[in-house]
């Protein structure tokens, strides 16, 4: 059974560009259908922009070939992501904490 999660774009990153790092098995479970990502317009958004970070030195095209890495297998929440009451210590990871509620994904890994 394949699990359905919320992959904050820090997670995602570092899933995407350290092949060796610590969480590149992640990459792996999604690619063997383990793990179901699941995206919003605006985390899809932020991942985007993430990744165009001056420090990553990412042309156009290999952002592409990262993207088409994780895309194929995610699931997409349609609509808008209403803000949580949830209290949590980064503000900007509100969206990824709404995604998961709106969505019923029972994982947040952040």
């Amino acid at each position: 059974m394949t699990s359905r999660v919320v992959l904050d774009t820090n997670v995602l990153v570092s899933a995407l560009l350290f092949e060796k790092g610590r969480l590149a098995w992640l990459r792996r479970s999604w690619q063997a259908g383990a793990i179901r990502p699941v995206l919003a317009e605006p985390t899809a958004r932020e991942l985007i922009r993430v990744l165009a970070y001056p420090k990553f030195r990412l042309t156009r095209p290999a952002i592409d070939q990262l993207l088409g890495d994780v895309l194929p297998w995610c699931e997409t929440k349609a609509g808008p992501i209403e803000p949580c009451q949830h209290q949590i210590r980064d503000p900007k990871d509100q969206v990824f904490l709404g995604l998961a509620l709106a969505a019923g994904v029972p994982v947040l890994v952040s």
